[in-house]
């Protein structure tokens, strides 16, 4: 590793090289990791300044640098090949010799570029090659190949990504020794610049050449016409090409639909016979593959509809091909911009005025402002469904040990939300449509079994919605998060249970960057619709030390809780929440017959006697249909001293319920056990 003072000569030098480019550079994180410094996410969208930068350095407390791509760094976004350093290379040079296969002499050109250009070789002996971006914003981070088993082999890190940079020590994981380099000849201020255009092209031409996994065949019957699907935020023209049916490609060139077998369909070139025998095959959402030479296309390598299509209507020249379907309404921009109004000076004073309106409107309908007046007329306490556990609309987090029951428990709080069931002595709530994304447990042997034990029939578990093992997107990605939303919606539920968290991710654990984009894309998605998420959970090696992963796990959720189990007794303890919870620690204890868990003598049982038996005493109506805030004012003006998230509404739904003489247990569990 870098020595504190051996990094106050080489990082400040490799740092000026970097910042004298246009790129924000920051510190790493000295955990031994791929992460930066703490602060960085300040400067996603304004450079850490040279001067603050150099006086970090300068610290000695930093053996290493990266740079923040995006907009940070003038829309820079970095194309990774993965190491070792002989399979980068060999990749490398199937992206060469895929390009020259195009009948695109600026597509060999695009490629030369790139690789004269900022390559910088990674301790792990992968390359990266950094391109900036002049007419448009970098897209995020994106994966572009992956190998037969599934193993990213090509990635990109752009808007809100971070890289370790040139010369840096390697990092865990890589080879003693080892350090981030520059390639021979390269350095940050050869940084090319492309065209939006040519980083799509780029980025195709990494996925074609590179990609291995199998797409599995889908079985068509015959062509179906179809219109294309319509173009929405963030998908590339490419992308959005590649939903128009092979038909529709095919059949106006003078192709003929043969058969189907064995998974792809069977296509006749123009010019001959059905019973001549097939030319080509397809797969609806892969390649063509052509057999016959005297078709017009090529035979050496699978083509993709854009390869196509560029082939018959551009001579092969994708970058012209791209541009075409884009006004044809293939794709769309990546991040339609609102920008400040400027009045155009050649409209009138009225028109101008119109067109501030509109542009007003616009703003306003995107970003609606808090209506001051409604939030203080609105004197409702936190609704529970399970309090202490979690509330409405919140965003909860849940984890243990492995093996410690939070499974057990949490399907038992499940079952008994959709069944609008009491747990632990507080009152029913009406029965909410809870659904189970269930990445743990086996239906027969487990969930089944749990459930009999519990004492539920398949009648009673109508609105307890489970899914085993699906097959969804990772939720911090976009299409997960509009998949898991989508599935809230067909089901029409309003709770979400993920057990495990950790499983229904595509990023590192250890990365902050996972579980900001899972907040990003799953979290404010679930605050906007009003749905309360509860995610399971495991602990790190040392469970005293918090969840397991990046500490970014958890910041984005309203309560934190830690489960614990010695032999049948179960300690529950709420360690962070942005919202007030009375009972921050107790017990469970677990019982048969049928299995339930059932809360023990705590603390708040004998503060919740003593207040019921203080509202008893002084008269305190019980009326249900009392608002809170009278309820409250009638009780300090009786003397009775208490705090608002004490006696909350749930408090007093539960004094209504009491018998007119209520005599205080102080051993009395919340169940009601004695």
């Amino acid at each position: 590793m870098m020595t504190a003072t051996q990094a106050s000569n080489l990082l400040v030098d490799a740092a000026r090289l970097w910042f004298d480019a246009g790129y924000c550079v920051v510190p790493s994180n000295e955990d031994g990791g791929k992460r930066p410094w703490g602060r960085w996410k300040e400067y996603q969208t304004d450079r850490l300044p040279w001067v603050e930068l150099v006086d970090l350095l300068n610290t000695g407390k930093y053996t290493g640098i990266g740079v923040i791509t995006g907009a940070a760094s003038g829309n820079v976004e970095m194309i990774e090949l993965e190491g070792p350093n002989d399979k980068a290379v060999s990749r490398l040079k199937r992206v060469i010799e895929a390009a020259k296969t195009y009948n695109d002499p600026n597509i060999v050109e695009l490629v030369n570029r790139i690789t004269r250009g900022c390559i910088e070789k990674s301790a792990g002996g992968g390359l990266h090659f950094f391109v900036r971006v002049t007419d448009g914003a970098a897209k995020g981070n994106t994966k572009l190949a992956h190998d037969n088993e599934g193993k990213v082999t090509s990635e990109t890190r752009g808007e809100g990504g971070f890289v370790i940079v040139a010369p840096t020590s390697g990092r865990n994981g890589h080879p003693e020794g080892a350090t981030y380099m520059f390639a021979r000849g390269t350095d940050p201020s050869g940084t090319p610049e492309v065209s939006s255009d040519d980083r799509e092209v780029l980025h195709y031409l990494f996925n074609t050449a590179l990609n291995e996994m199998v797409v599995e065949p889908v079985a068509e019957v015959a062509p179906r016409a179809t219109t294309p699907s319509a173009p929405h935020e963030g998908v590339s023209t490419f992308d959005a090409y590649r939903a128009t049916p092979w038909s529709e490609i095919l059949m106006p060139q003078g192709w003929t639909y043969s058969h189907h077998a064995e998974g792809r369909d069977h296509w006749v070139r123009p010019g001959k016979a059905i019973s001549e025998g097939s030319s080509a095959t397809t797969i609806e959402d892969g390649p063509l593959y052509v057999f016959s030479t005297s078709a017009g296309l090529p035979t050496e390598r699978g083509l993709s509809k854009a390869d196509v299509y560029a082939h018959y209507n551009h001579g092969g020249n994708l970058s012209e091909a791209a541009k075409e379907l884009q006004t044809q309404g293939y794709g769309a921009p990546e991040h339609p911009r609102l920008a400040e109004f400027v009045p155009n000076p050649d409209l009138t004073h009225d028109e101008q005025e119109a067109q501030r309106e509109a542009w007003l409107s616009n703003v306003t309908e995107k970003f609606p402002r808090i209506n001051w007046t409604e939030l203080w007329a609105d004197e409702r306490e936190e609704e529970w469904i399970v309090e202490p556990l979690l509330a409405a609309r919140r965003l909860v987090a849940l984890y243990s040990a492995p093996k410690v029951g939070k499974s057990l428990l949490m399907l038992e709080i499940a079952a008994a939300i959709a069944n609008g069931k009491p747990l632990w002595g507080f009152p029913a709530n009406p029965p909410r449509r809870t659904l189970y994304i269930d990445f743990e447990n086996d239906p027969r042997g487990d969930t089944k079994t749990r459930l009999i034990d519990m004492g539920y029939e398949p009648d009673q578990l109508e609105n307890l919605v489970v899914l085993s093992f699906p097959t969804m997107a990772a939720l911090d990605s976009e299409k997960g998060a509009d998949e898991l939303m989508a599935t809230v919606s067909a089901y029409d539920c309003t709770i979400v249970v993920i057990d495990t968290v950790s499983r229904a991710i595509e990023g590192e654990e250890n990365e902050n960057d996972t579980w900001l984009k899972f907040y990003r894309h799953t979290g404010v998605k679930m605050k906007q619709a009003g749905v309360s998420l509860i995610r399971l959970d495991h602990s790190g090696k040392d469970g005293s030390k918090g969840q397991r992963g990046g500490s970014a796990k958890s910041g984005d959720v309203d309560a934190v809780w830690r489960m614990t189990r010695d032999e049948d007794m179960i300690t529950m303890k709420c360690e962070a929440e942005r919202f007030p919870i009375s009972l921050k620690e107790f017990s469970l204890k677990r019982r048969e017959n049928p299995l339930r868990h059932e809360i023990t003598v705590n603390s708040y049982a004998i503060k919740r006697d003593d207040m019921l038996s203080l509202m008893t005493k002084n008269n305190i109506p019980k009326d249900p249909k009392m608002g809170l805030g009278d309820v409250q004012k009638l009780m300090r003006e009786k003397g009775i001293k208490f705090k608002n998230s004490f006696v909350n509404l749930s408090f007093y739904q539960l004094y209504c319920t009491l018998p007119q003489e209520f005599t205080p247990v102080a051993v009395t569990a919340i169940s009601g056990a004695k």
